[in-house]
């Protein structure tokens, strides 16, 4: 039989004794373990994890917060959920921050800055330990309004001029400038340009380098081949589909290549080159960019620039971690490559010339 004093510590909720004596360590060591404050052996975590799992134990993240001043918590702002990039971006911070004892409060902008700025003023008052930015808009007065809170920030995919912030980045000018330069190897000279609103810099740089591969290979620019659209910022395949309907009607002669700058764009604009009776790379091709896991699915399937999307947003989330702990990182800027994923919705011309002047057999 089961005494009253026993059925008490049963019904009552497990504390951090609880789990310093089940993982057989002192108090002091199970806080260092929480909240990171300071090394503990491996095998000691080992045990004290499993005290944890087996007590169900449940810290106390307000208490913990109001003695120590952090709250484990980190804020990110982000433009949107919905888009596979965004969300991948965000999958790879959550997987960092789990593994390092932090969480996670994710701000969705919807590319409105000025709620932008209202998200970040209630994320500081609710004391975040540190904030990551996701791409979206370049407002440096907001993030070094946090840093003068003495609070880490880092930015990822999102261009800063200011040197003193931490970013992770990719060169978009040079991922832009190959893939247009892939196409006119190809044999592609007429080729289009499908774009959100310029309202970055990162955006800014795609364009360039697509503007920079045709001036290299001596093609003319012809601005009309520029389609820059709010319909491809948000509603991206929908767009894309409209804007394509719209140019094979307006023309008799269609484009022979377009690049976009986001996968789900291309999606769209492939869908009314079939609907209106036309084949993909047959008769127009397509480059993408972010390779959404979509892309190997489609058909035919996409090629697209690649981006470490999820390893970017890891990275995001170490720099804070490494902030937080007052380690030194060397470089406060880290670059990572883009790679080109060559698919099946690009045609090669110049193959096709060969065979029919009898030159390749």
């Amino acid at each position: 039989m089961i005494s009253n004093k026993r059925k008490k510590e049963l019904k009552r909720k497990p504390n951090i004794i609880d789990v310093a004596r089940k993982a057989g360590v002192s108090q002091g060591t199970v806080s260092n373990y929480l909240n990171n404050s300071a090394p503990v052996n491996i095998n000691t975590a080992n045990n004290i994890a499993a005290a944890i799992n087996e007590l169900n134990y449940i810290p106390d993240s307000t208490a913990r917060s109001l003695r120590s001043g952090k709250t484990r918590l980190i804020g990110i702002i982000i433009p949107e959920l919905s888009d596979p990039y965004y969300s991948l971006m965000a999958d790879g911070i959550a997987e960092s921050a789990y593994k390092n004892n932090y969480s996670i409060i994710i701000a969705c902008n919807n590319y409105n800055y000025d709620q932008e700025k209202i998200q970040i003023q209630n994320l500081l008052s609710n004391n975040m330990s540190g904030f990551i930015f996701c791409c979206g808009g370049e407002d440096e007065n907001l993030v070094n309004l946090i840093i003068e809170n003495d609070i880490p920030v880092a930015v990822i995919d999102r261009k800063i001029k200011d040197e003193k912030i931490y970013s992770v980045e990719i060169d978009n000018f040079k991922s832009f400038l190959n893939a247009t330069t892939y196409l006119i190897k190809n044999g592609h000279r007429d080729i289009f340009y499908f774009s959100e609103p310029l309202s970055t810099e990162i955006l800014k740089d795609r364009l360039n380098g697509y503007k920079t591969a045709l001036k290299e290979n001596g093609i003319e620019i012809d601005e009309s081949k520029i389609i820059i659209d709010k319909s491809l910022q948000k509603d991206r395949p929908y767009g894309g589909y409209e804007i394509m309907k719209n140019l094979i009607k307006k023309n008799t002669v269609l484009p022979g290549a377009v690049i976009s700058t986001a996968d789900a764009i291309a999606y769209g604009a492939m869908k009314a080159v079939f609907d209106s009776g036309f084949k993909v790379p047959q008769d127009i091709s397509f480059i993408g960019n972010n390779d959404s896991y979509l892309s190997k699915f489609v058909n035919p399937s996409l090629t697209t620039i690649r981006q470490p999307i999820k390893d970017m947003g890891e990275a995001g989330m170490d720099m804070i971690i490494k902030l937080l702990n007052k380690e030194i990182i060397p470089n406060k800027k880290l670059i990572f490559e883009t790679v080109l994923v060559e698919r099946d919705s690009v045609r090669n011309i110049n193959i096709n010339k060969y065979l029919r002047s009898g030159e390749v057999k």
